[in-house]
């Protein structure tokens, strides 16, 4: 979870799916859905409130930048 500018922002993963969800904690609607890779988890935030993911199955860590960028490596 973190504090954005416009309000409260939580991130949760889907094990099953391969998904992490960005909600609106203010309305609790899903802004987006975001394909990590399967089983994510660890869900980790920086001082510059970007977010890394891991996927246990492939090694890939997912960076989101903010609510709308974010890039696999």
């Amino acid at each position: 979870m973190l504090e954005a500018a416009k309000g409260t922002v939580y991130y949760v993963s889907h094990l099953n799916a391969g998904t992490v969800s960005i909600i609106d904690g203010d309305n609790c609607q899903i802004i987006k859905e975001i394909k990590i890779g399967p089983r994510p988890y660890g869900i980790v935030a920086d001082e510059s409130d970007d977010l890394y993911i891991a996927s246990d199955r492939n090694s890939k860590v997912t960076l989101i930048h903010d609510l709308y960028n974010y890039d696999k490596s």
